[in-house]
């Protein structure tokens, strides 16, 4: 289950955040389908306007790269940042997506 939070949350840099969801590594929908949609809610562009997520960051790797351990270990600890249609996205081990508009 995906639950949104806007506004007060900071991210671990203390920047205020443009946009944040909460997510579960157990969730069967993908982390992209996650990015995408924080993305296009931000931008107000539909997600078809938006450039291949796959072109800038591996998506199957960034999903392995945080699911939960063989043994059903949730992993606490990590996050990847990178750039995605004019946003800086941060995923968070812990199943926070902070999204924030590359110019600040």
């Amino acid at each position: 289950m995906t639950n949104e939070a806007d506004g007060e949350r900071r991210d671990d840099g203390g920047h205020d955040a443009t946009h944040s969801v909460e997510f579960d590594w157990d969730d069967e929908l993908s982390i992209a389908a996650v990015v995408t949609s924080a993305v296009e809610t931000v931008s107000g562009r539909d997600v078809t306007d938006l450039p291949p997520l796959h072109d800038v960051v591996d998506v199957d790797a960034l999903d392995k790269l945080f699911r939960p351990r063989r043994s059903g270990e949730r992993r606490t600890n990590g996050s990847v940042t990178f750039r995605f249609a004019g946003y800086t996205v941060t995923v968070y081990a812990d199943g926070l997506l902070v999204v924030r508009d590359a110019e600040n």
